[in-house]
Parts: structure tokens; C-alpha cells; sequence
């Protein structure tokens, strides 16, 4: 990987850290103001802040993981998935770990 694909790497990176942060904030802000949000998120957390933020979670974990290692290949049995697919399941299964681990914890 290229120095600049490395620098523009890093700052997508960046900008989804920023653009996760804005939206929670955001969400916060009308939630708290208005109160339209605090009834549904208080019944449904996990589905509300959980989810999204598993999924934001996973797609900086496969961001981070292909600008520090290079190129992801994911092998899965007898399947191996290499070039764009490899990313794309990785993140699914990062999405579904991090999901089934709200799921199990918010049961307690």
C-alpha cells in the first residue's frame, strides 16, 4: 500500500469516527430536547444505540485492520473470499459477533 493510499485511508477512518460522532450527538441533542426519542430508546436500546454502533464498530475494525495488515482474505471452510468480497464478509461477521454479544449481555 502507497503512503497516500495509507494518508487517505486514515483520514476515511477518520471522518467515519466523525461523522458517527456527529450523529449521536445530533440524536442526543433533539432526543433530549423534544423527548421524541427517550420513550423508544428507553424500550429499545440495545436496537437503538446497540445495533448502529456495532455496525460503526465493525466498519472501523475492517478499516483500522486493512491499513495496518494490507489486504483482507477471509477463509471460511472450503470458501476463501480475497479482493473486495473478503472486507465485505468480514465486516458481516464482525456485525453478527458484536450483535449476538448485545443480544446475549442485554438478556442478562
Amino acid at each position: 500500500m502507497t503512503e497516500l493510499q495509507q494518508v487517505m485511508s486514515w483520514i476515511a477512518v477518520g471522518l467515519v469516527t466523525l461523522m458517527t460522532l456527529l450523529f449521536f450527538w445530533i440524536v442526543m441533542r433533539r432526543g433530549l430536547k423534544e423527548g421524541a426519542w427517550l420513550k423508544v430508546t428507553e424500550a429499545h436500546f440495545a436496537a437503538v444505540v446497540g445495533l448502529p454502533a456495532a455496525a460503526v464498530g465493525s466498519l472501523f475494525l475492517v478499516l483500522v485492520l486493512r491499513i495496518t495488515e494490507g489486504p483482507i482474505s477471509v477463509k471460511l471452510g472450503t470458501v476463501q473470499f480475497e479482493g473486495a468480497a473478503a472486507p465485505i464478509v468480514f465486516w458481516i461477521l464482525c456485525f453478527l459477533a458484536m450483535a449476538y454479544a448485545i443480544r446475549m449481555l442485554w438478556k442478562a
